[in-house]
């Protein structure tokens, strides 16, 4: 456990740009691209959400009380 928050520690410093890339080195390649990758995922994640959330608040939905022209000829509904 220790020398996976060591690890951890050392992958963070070098996403920051604080860890020497001596430190890093070849071994924490494919964990920068996973990192990296999972960063792009969740931020167009969270875009799709914040777009498909906003386009479900601005639509305005009226509520009128006829669905088609013929129910609104046999009602009895007048505009004032």
């Amino acid at each position: 456990m220790v020398n996976c928050s060591k690890d951890l520690y050392i992958i963070l410093r070098s996403l920051f740009g604080s860890a020497p890339y001596s430190v890093v080195g070849a071994k924490m390649g494919p964990v920068k691209v996973f990192v990296f990758f999972v960063f792009l995922t969740s931020t167009v994640l969270w875009s799709v959400y914040r777009a498909a959330l906003t386009s479900k608040l601005v639509t305005q939905r009226a509520k009128m009380p006829f669905s088609s022209l013929e129910e609104l000829l046999q009602s009895d509904y007048r505009y004032n």
